[in-house]
């Protein structure tokens, strides 16, 4: 009729607010309000019966079509969404129903999540369930509890995350509680308990009826799993099957987060160029999603593959700008993964106080957020720096605390990083037999895992190693390696930094990369 849905509300004599709920589908119309809405409109009412959606002839109107694919192909804007929803809330009128107030306060909430300002979905989320529950509507209640549980998590308030999923898992409808359950492993990942994360994981993978969607949400949660404790390798592997489901069912959000996890998989793996072309997409995505929290943590990706090309001026320049977001924002992943970071770099510059700082900052950060992985990473860096200092007996205990958290988590990183704190601190203790030896058996455990930016670093710690009672070939063949590995490094490494800095990336065409990333 060329009218705009404002024009529909005036005419029927309600708000704008409520005219989009009727649109949306947030809030059913009354048999009056259809009655009138039909009168307006010249069409009968079963003209608006779902089962007549492409009316009586089976014609669809070639400009609802053209709205309809300009709407899909249009990316999500979660800080427009979420201005629309305060100038809503803002103009609502005082006789309107509670039902829309809070339909359009759970919307807000969901748009300032998927922007990242947690703090302030939560205002408008607990606010949202109060009416729904007054309203006894209780399928929203759930809804609201789920993105209230996520923001709580990202916020490192575990408690109130639990109690908010437990509450989404106990309103949301059949069709929808895997997500509460989905969320309740993720939770029991972030403080160390992966038991618990695989035995939720693996049964709800028992249920036939799962949506590709659940699927593909589980299969991105095994391989978080899988990153969290450090198994890189395996890891990367879980997280392009996950990537690929994601992919399939349309999931942006897990999609971003794939990426960014497989950036920093590769990077690990010393796959630098594929991490590159990783997490270069991640940024896309997470820029295109209007994705603050995610953008960031995508930032300390790229910050660690410009470390592993050897450029750790830019690196430390965009780690410095990724942190101070993070902290403003309360991004706790991305404060924790670049507080490590910072740490590792001024090890490998010799800047043993200022690493020593990094490593106690992001350890006390990981402990108070429930970051189980990161801590025990911070004091195994926090090791390293005490031996450095000739701080040896603080160091010792520092290291025993660290090596039965570490027994704990089992194979992968952080057992890489305890052994190499404990061939520092026999180093520094003048045993070098022992210490060649820890080195050693570190090394193998990262060449087993892939870890080959860490075989690199060994390596080069034993080639400094005083070779008095050292068999006369270590020395020479640990050089070798680490010579070896930086070699590989070096080569190109310019034109794909050139890509994280933002410049252009020539890359031979007939390369084997080239073809497999076009």
């Amino acid at each position: 009729m060329g009218l705009t849905l404002r024009d529909l509300g005036d005419k029927m004599g309600v708000s704008r607010p409520t005219i989009y709920a009727y649109a949306s589908g947030a809030l059913k119309m009354s048999e009056e309000r259809l009655h009138q809405a039909a009168q307006i409109l010249g069409k009968p009412v079963g003209y608006f019966d779902p089962k007549n959606i492409e009316g009586p002839e089976g014609w669809v109107s070639p400009l609802h079509s053209l709205r309809l694919i300009e709407a899909m192909m249009s990316p999500a804007s979660p800080s427009k969404a979420s201005d629309a929803a305060r100038e809503a809330l803002e103009s609502l009128r005082p006789n309107e129903p509670p039902a829309v107030r809070a339909e359009l306060l759970r919307r807000s909430g969901n748009a300032l999540t998927m922007a990242g300002d947690y703090v302030s979905a939560i205002g408008q989320l607990e606010i949202a369930i109060q009416i729904f529950q007054s309203e006894r509507d209780f399928e929203k209640v759930g809804q609201c509890a789920q993105t209230l549980g996520f923001c709580y998590t990202n916020l490192g308030q575990i408690e109130l995350a639990r109690k908010a999923f437990a509450q989404a898992k106990t309103h949301l409808g059949p069709a929808s509680q895997w997500k509460a359950d989905v969320a309740l492993a993720a939770l029991a990942e972030r403080i160390g308990d992966f038991d618990e994360a695989e035995r939720l994981l693996s049964a709800l993978l028992d249920d036939a009826g799962l949506p590709d969607s659940a699927v593909a949400y589980i299969r991105a949660n095994f391989a978080s799993i899988v990153c969290a404790r450090g198994r890189w390798r395996s890891g990367f592997a879980q997280t392009e099957t996950a990537l690929t489901a994601a992919y399939t069912a349309g999931l942006t959000d897990q999609v971003a987060e794939l990426l960014i996890q497989g950036a920093f998989a590769l990077t690990h793996l010393g796959r630098l160029e594929e991490a590159t072309l990783m997490v270069t997409r991640a940024r896309d995505v997470t820029f295109t999603l209007q994705d603050k929290a995610r953008s960031t943590l995508a930032d300390v990706a790229a910050a660690t593959v410009l470390a592993g090309f050897g450029q750790e001026g830019p690196a430390r320049e965009l780690l410095v700008d990724a942190h101070a977001r993070a902290t403003k924002n309360q991004y706790r992943r991305s404060e924790s993964a670049a507080l490590l970071l910072q740490a590792e770099l001024a090890l490998k510059r010799g800047e043993v106080d200022s690493a020593y700082e990094w490593a106690l900052q992001a350890t006390s950060h990981a402990e108070a957020n429930n970051y189980v992985v990161a801590a025990s990473l911070g004091r195994c860096l926090q090791v390293q720096a005490l031996a450095s200092l000739g701080r040896l007996e603080l160091a010792a205990d520092e290291l025993a605390t660290v090596s039965k958290k570490v027994a704990e988590l089992g194979e992968g990183r952080p057992a890489v990083l305890c052994e190499e704190a404990r061939g520092d601190l026999a180093a520094q203790n003048m045993e070098l037999d022992q210490a060649a030896e820890t080195f050693c058996a570190a090394m193998e455990m990262a060449e087993d895992a892939g870890l080959r930016l860490d075989f690199e670093r060994l390596a080069r710690k034993m080639s400094a190693l005083t070779t008095n009672d050292l068999e006369s070939t270590t020395r020479p063949t640990h050089e070798t390696l680490a010579d070896k590995w930086a070699s590989n490094f070096a080569a190109g490494s310019q034109a794909w930094t050139n890509l994280l800095l933002g410049e252009s990336l020539l890359i031979d065409p007939n390369s084997t990369l080239s073809r497999r990333n076009h």
